[in-house]
């Protein structure tokens, strides 16, 4: 009991979540109201008051956020709080507010602060657990979480379950921001839908526009490639699809080694995952 005790207070993580959400999350709150009583408002510049928000307020909870859902009350509290101290109001006194907060939310460069909304941030941190799900596939905690809810289908396509746990539950909120921006890069087309999945280079669906025709609806993109050749089979895009389908189509490369096609992260250059595109997404 001790252990878990020390465990909570250390990592800001409670040690059992139970029905009531609340109660096992309010430390958080607690944890950041109380450094923030400290602070004497009168005293700080904005510019102080940026650096106190953004560097101590937005991290006390971001471990707590990457491992579970918080519930809205307590993220809009959070939000409320860091709202309160920019603009200097204390307690029950309450000065005007000119901006709203989420324009202060927005990006510098857009005219805002940078200000995270916690529920967004927190989506965004659970994300990332989802996309280490999904390229480390044989990693230990993987291996548990496909054994234990999705044995026969993949993480993007699992479901909710019967029993299923709070930490399960939190990964679930965040599989819809993986679902907007993965896409396929193509390596030998067997593992891609022409039809359902994502992997033409055009927003905003990156799917492909012509009609689905029944005759074609279980292909996959392996059958618009020539084997030989190692390139677009010209004749089979022109007998399917539409003139802006089949420009889009052959200007993706094809893997010459017949590599396995690849989920990658479409908001950034490298194609891997970061917090930050999947917040600003």
């Amino acid at each position: 009991m001790v252990e878990a005790k020390v465990f909570e207070k250390y990592l800001g993580l409670p040690s059992c979540v139970g029905r009531n959400k609340l109660a096992s999350f309010r430390p958080v709150l607690d944890s950041i109201r109380n450094r923030m009583q400290n602070w004497k408002v009168k005293f700080i510049s904005n510019a102080g008051k940026e650096v106190l928000l953004k560097s101590i307020v937005q991290a006390i909870p971001t471990y707590c956020m990457s491992i579970f859902k918080l519930p809205k009350t307590i993220l809009n509290a959070m939000n409320k709080l860091m709202q309160k101290f920019w603009w200097g109001s204390r307690d029950n006194k309450i000065k005007t507010q000119w901006l709203p907060w989420k324009l202060l939310g927005k990006n510098k460069a857009k005219g805002g602060l940078g200000y995270r909304d916690f529920e967004h941030f927190n989506l965004a941190l659970l994300a990332k657990q989802g996309w280490r799900l999904i390229q480390q596939s044989q990693s230990l905690a993987a291996k548990v979480m496909k054994a234990k809810y999705y044995f026969r289908s993949d993480f993007l396509n699992a479901k909710l379950g019967s029993n299923a746990s709070f930490l399960w539950r939190s990964f679930l909120e965040a599989k819809k921001v993986l679902e907007e921006g993965l896409i396929w890069r193509i390596g030998n087309g067997e593992g891609v839908s022409i039809w359902r999945d994502k992997w033409i280079p055009q927003p905003t669906t990156f799917k492909v526009q012509t009609p689905l025709d029944q005759r074609h609806a279980c292909w996959r993109v392996s059958n618009l490639i020539d084997e030989h050749s190692k390139t677009w089979n010209m004749s089979i895009l022109r007998s399917v699809f539409t003139e802006e389908d089949i420009s889009n189509i052959s200007r993706i490369p094809i893997s010459w080694c017949g590599n396995p096609d690849k989920l990658i992260w479409r908001c950034s250059k490298d194609g891997k995952f970061t917090v930050k595109s999947a917040y600003h997404l």
